[in-house]
């Protein structure tokens, strides 16, 4: 079944609600605004969109965390800021404990112990994204764009092509945020322009958001998922280090996701 308009999809509730990243404030908004805690892949990683395709396609998760492709990223002087899949271009924020002690608390050196625990939930929450490929479903996606992919039609189609494939048997539509694409690139999709100040920190501004999901209409079902709550994750992104044309600047909020992913161009609700 095909990509359909928002203003369509607005015309019933919507079963699921599923942010395809780039980062966190994306499915942190999405829960507050739409009252659901339901988790999948995406919501709290920092993902390229090439690299959001490649999971939809079915990138195995031993793969996505095979030690061979993960890597630190330094941010600023923390040199552990955090691990990322550079083959893939996903950095993995909230998977591994980090050390409370140091400055920036930097992912512990021994974070590979606790692999086989993150590739559990992944495991978990695509088996539980891929199987909402059912008839009669209503599906809501949405992506909010990297800086470096805002006009990039080639990511996009790529997106909107592995979404069909992989969803053929639902009616969905795609909501992105702050790309730059025409209309008549975007086609049925439908892009909001969202914008918050740096001292609202990874969740961005609630009212900016708010403003922006409103007047879509979309509702969703209810008693389909629990309801959403504020959650502090265990193992919480690094504070401040930021380097900035060449400059190491402190800052009290977690970096733009452009930062974590420039080498490679919150808990879970289970």
């Amino acid at each position: 079944m095909p990509l359909i308009p928002i203003a369509d999809l607005a015309a019933a509730p919507v079963d699921h609600i599923v942010s395809l990243g780039s980062n966190c404030q994306v499915a942190h908004n999405l829960r507050r605004y739409f009252n659901f805690s339901t988790a999948y892949p995406f919501d709290w990683w920092i993902s390229g969109a090439s690299g959001v395709v490649k999971v939809l396609d079915g990138y195995e998760t031993n793969d996505l965390y095979s030690p061979a492709s993960l890597i630190f990223q330094a941010i600023g002087a923390n040199d552990r800021a955090v691990v990322l899949n550079k083959d893939l271009g996903i950095s993995f924020n909230h998977e591994f404990p980090r050390d409370r002690k140091q400055p920036g608390s930097p992912v512990l050196e021994s974070y590979a112990s606790h692999l086989p625990a993150a590739m559990e939930r992944t495991d978990a929450l695509t088996r539980r994204l891929f199987s909402l490929n059912r008839r009669g479903l209503r599906l809501l996606f949405v992506r909010r764009a990297l800086r470096h992919e805002q006009a990039d039609v080639n990511e996009y189609r790529a997106l909107l092509e592995t979404l069909s494939k992989r969803f053929s048997n639902v009616l969905f539509g795609l909501l992105m945020v702050n790309a730059t694409l025409t209309k008549a690139q975007l086609g049925d999709a439908e892009n909001l322009n969202i914008h918050s100040d740096r001292s609202f920190g990874w969740k961005g501004d609630p009212a900016a958001w708010d403003i922006g999901l409103a007047p879509l209409g979309i509702t969703l079902s209810e008693g389909l998922h629990k309801p959403a709550k504020e959650h502090v994750s265990p193992h919480s992104p690094p504070e401040g280090g930021v380097t900035v044309a060449g400059e190491a600047k402190k800052s009290t909020r977690v970096p733009d996701a452009s930062v974590f992913l420039a080498a490679s161009a919150s808990p879970f609700h289970r």
